[in-house]
Parts: C-alpha cells; sequence; structure tokens
C-alpha cells in the first residue's frame, strides 16, 4: 500500500514537472529522465582533478569525498549512459535525487500534500458524525418538549421515551413526573411544587423544634456516622450545605416510616436525587465522574432559598421510590431476600457452570450481592452510569424498575463476569466480587445491560418461572 502510494506521488511529481517546464526542448529532457532504477555505468570516466589550494586536505580524504559523491550520483535528466552500458542493466542501484533536485522537491510536495488530504477527510468525517449526532440529539430533545410543554403530559409515552435514556437539559422535570411527584396537568405544577415545599419545610420544623425520643435520637446518630462515608471521592456530598440536606431527609423519612427506619445504605440512595435537582438550578458536570470530583460548590453562589427547593424536591421524590421498595428496609428485609432467592434461580437457569462453580466454592449471594439490592448498584457502578440506569427504572410503569427489573439487571451484572469468576478460587473470587472492574465502563455497556436484565424479565418474570415471586 505504502509503494503503491510512493509511485502516485512519483507519477503525479512528474507530471506537474512536465506542466511547470517551459519549451519543448526542456519537456523532451523531462521525458527521457531515468526511470527510479538505473545501472551505474562499469566504466566511468574518472573524476576530474581539482587544482590543489596550497591550504586543501591531503588526496586520500579528496579521493574519499569524490567516491562519495559519485555514490550517489544519477545520470543528470537529458543525458546518455556511457558506452557500453545498458539503461536496463540487472545490476541496477536506486536512483537518489539530492536535496536541491527539483523532482525532489515536488516528490516531496506531493506526499505532503497526500498526508493532508487524508487528514482532513478524516477529520469532515468526524465532523460529519458529530453533526449527525447533534441534529439526532436536538431531534430527541425537541420530542421531549413537545410531550413536557403540553397542557397534559401523556405519561405512557413519556416511559416509553425515557427507556432509553433522558437528556440533561430535561431530566429533573421527567424524573419528577416519572415518579408522582409532579401532576400531569401542567397548570397544576407551580401550585403542586410550592405546597409540597411549604409542606416539607413545616414538617422539619416541627420535627427539629420538639423533643427527641431515644429511638430517634439513636436514628440521627447512625445518620450522622453515616453521612462521611457517602462518596468520599465526591467532596460534593461533603459540603455543609449538602451535609444539611441529606440528615434532614434521611432524619424525616426515618421519623415519618416507623416500620423500617432508617437503614444503612439510604445514604447512597438520595446522593442521585441531589445531583439532578441540584442541577435544576446550577452548572452540574455530574455526568463525568472526574469533573464532579473537582467541582467546587463554592463558585456556584447557590441562594438560600434554592437549598429549600433542592431539599424539599429530593424528599418527595425519595419518598416515592422508597415506597416500592420499603419491604427492602424492614427488619427482616424480606424484599432483599425475596430478591437474592429470584437471582440465585436465574443464574442457575442461564449460566449453570457458573452456578455450580459458586456453590462449590461455598460462595452464597448473600455475600456479595446484599449491596447490589440495598443500594441499588450505587456501589458497584459509578455514579453517572447509575442515574442512567435509573432512568430506565423510572420508565417501568408504577416504577416497579426498582422493584422488579433491578433483579434481573443485577443477574445480568453477575453474568457478565462469568467467564472470570470460573477460573477463581474461594478468596480471590469474593474478593472479585465485592471490587468488580467497571470503573472504565461506558453508557454503552449500561445499554447493553439494561437490555439483557430486560430479555430476562421477559422470559422468567411474566412466564413465573421463578419459585419467589
Amino acid at each position: 500500500h505504502k509503494a503503491a502510494q510512493r509511485n502516485a506521488a512519483h507519477a503525479f511529481a512528474m507530471s506537474f514537472w512536465k506542466k511547470k517546464t517551459k519549451g519543448p526542448g526542456t519537456a523532451k529532457q523531462v521525458q527521457q529522465s531515468p526511470p527510479l532504477r538505473v545501472s551505474p555505468s562499469p566504466a566511468s570516466p574518472p573524476p576530474v582533478a581539482e587544482k590543489k589550494s596550497p591550504h586543501s586536505s591531503p588526496l586520500p580524504v579528496g579521493k574519499s569525498l569524490v567516491r562519495r559523491s559519485s555514490s550517489f550520483s544519477g545520470s543528470a535528466p537529458g543525458t546518455t549512459s556511457p558506452a557500453g552500458t545498458s539503461p536496463h542493466s540487472n545490476s541496477s542501484v536506486p536512483l537518489s535525487r539530492g536535496p536541491s533536485s527539483p523532482q525532489h522537491t515536488l516528490l516531496c510536495t506531493a506526499e505532503c500534500l497526500g498526508n493532508s488530504i487524508s487528514s482532513a477527510r478524516v477529520a469532515c468525517a468526524e465532523v460529519t458524525d458529530e453533526l449527525h449526532a447533534d441534529s439526532a440529539e436536538l431531534a430527541r430533545l425537541a420530542k421531549y418538549h413537545t410531550l413536557l410543554d403540553a397542557p397534559v403530559t401523556n405519561l405512557p409515552a413519556l416511559r416509553n421515551l425515557c427507556w432509553k435514556g433522558i437528556p440533561l437539559k430535561v431530566r429533573p422535570v421527567a424524573w419528577k413526573l416519572l415518579l408522582g411527584y409532579l401532576p400531569t396537568n401542567a397548570d397544576r405544577r407551580e401550585e403542586t411544587l410550592g405546597r409540597k415545599r411549604r409542606e416539607y419545610h413545616d414538617s422539619v420544623l416541627c420535627t427539629y423544634t420538639t423533643e427527641r425520643s431515644p429511638t430517634e435520637q439513636s436514628t440521627l446518630e447512625q445518620i450522622h456516622k453515616d453521612l462521611p462515608r457517602t462518596w468520599p471521592n465526591i467532596p460534593l456530598f461533603h459540603q455543609p450545605e449538602i451535609v444539611k440536606i441529606m440528615e434532614h431527609i434521611l432524619y424525616i423519612w426515618a421519623t415519618r416510616h416507623a416500620a423500617s427506619g432508617y437503614v444503612q445504605g439510604l445514604n447512597d440512595v438520595c446522593t442521585p436525587l441531589i445531583l439532578i435537582f441540584l442541577s435544576e438550578h446550577i452548572e452540574l458536570p455530574y455526568c463525568d465522574l472526574h469533573q464532579l470530583e473537582e467541582f467546587k460548590l463554592e463558585d456556584a453562589q447557590v441562594p438560600a432559598q434554592t437549598w429549600h427547593m433542592v431539599e424539599a424536591d429530593c424528599y418527595w421524590c425519595l419518598s416515592k421510590l422508597l415506597d416500592g421498595i420499603q419491604d427492602n428496609y424492614l427488619f427482616s428485609q424480606p424484599g432483599i431476600q425475596k430478591a437474592l432467592l429470584n437471582m440465585g434461580q436465574l443464574v442457575a437457569k442461564v449460566d449453570g457452570g457458573l452456578n455450580a462453580h459458586l456453590e462449590t466454592q461455598n460462595v452464597v449471594y448473600l455475600q456479595f450481592a446484599f449491596s447490589w439490592i440495598n443500594c441499588l448498584l450505587l456501589r458497584e457502578i459509578p455514579l453517572p452510569l447509575v442515574i442512567r440506569i435509573w432512568d430506565t427504572y423510572m420508565s417501568e410503569d408504577n416504577c416497579q424498575g426498582f422493584r422488579v427489573l433491578h433483579t434481573y439487571v443485577c443477574a445480568a451484572f453477575l453474568l457478565t463476569f462469568s467467564d472470570t469468576l470460573r477460573k477463581l478460587e474461594f478468596p480471590d473470587l469474593l474478593m472479585f466480587l465485592k471490587h468488580l472492574p467497571t470503573e472504565n465502563w461506558n453508557a454503552g455497556a449500561i445499554d447493553v445491560l439494561l437490555s439483557q436484565g430486560y430479555q430476562y424479565q421477559e422470559m422468567f418474570h411474566k412466564t413465573k418461572h421463578l419459585q419467589y415471586q
């Protein structure tokens, strides 16, 4: 391929040289120029002796210089070979033109032009792909605005559109609608938001001004212990404003749901909601984990009223989300136990070899998959990708994605590493399951994971093949 490129460049240079030369004689000389490989003359005439100056170098050095220059010299265009030599002799050597040769310059120019054209084509292709992606995203965003700006939002159509992921600009409003926090009637949304926010802040004032029982005091102490452990690599969640918001949300929810109370892991569950509803008011790079880790809240200058709105919205949406999976956080945690049993049965049906290997190594699902169900994969997958997973979970009817689809996604998540898990023994196997290599995952990997989980749900859930459904 490279040889073909060089030949093409040489042909282009020669044709360019013919056009630039003036006069028929010169053109004829160019046409008679030797090919790339020519024969050296066996009986070349001796070099012409130069007059030696008093300060010239000795003769041996002069001879070596003459030989070196003659070894790299070729026949000039328009000259004939000496007598007794054939222009097509088999003992040929490559013709090398010096740096000052016009043909050498033209060859380099042609090669540079070829490289520039190739680079320009690649750049144009990349720009074209970006334009196509941008136009597709704009068209998709227009569909969202058509649904959200309608007098009454078509919720089934919105669920169908949100299943494949929600654009950043409309995600806060879409989540509020999908969770049932906002009404579908556009005229009632402002009034509903104002009433809900006032109701929440009244409950905060009432709860924090009354005397606490021993149980409530113990709950608040446990929350204070867990908050410093929340995403230790993201400084945003350790800002005083965010810590205060999380404390209020978790404590109010625990006091209003005495059957479950506060459970470790709920501090992680409320973090995606804080990011999404805070991004409604400030520019927050929550889709890039590295940028999120370097984000400084001090530069945003968030007003106090904004913090009140974000806190109230997070509380009500967290309550809506946990209503469907509250049995995961009861004393005996029946929801998690049932999900783990269904997950084990599913893995046994789909990949019996992996399930048998786990049993041989005395590894039970409770040892590694408990946090998958309890914290909704927030500790196993990067936070921006978990937000993408939640888009799909919320798009399921009645938010059943967190209860039903999540179990099948966890099974698909385990089966993703089946080949590696079969090669590991107990200590390494358990360590690998607790530190799965997902730091380099992207949105494409999440789409595959969700699609696989949805296929398992269609195959096994609706046909009642699992015992503990």
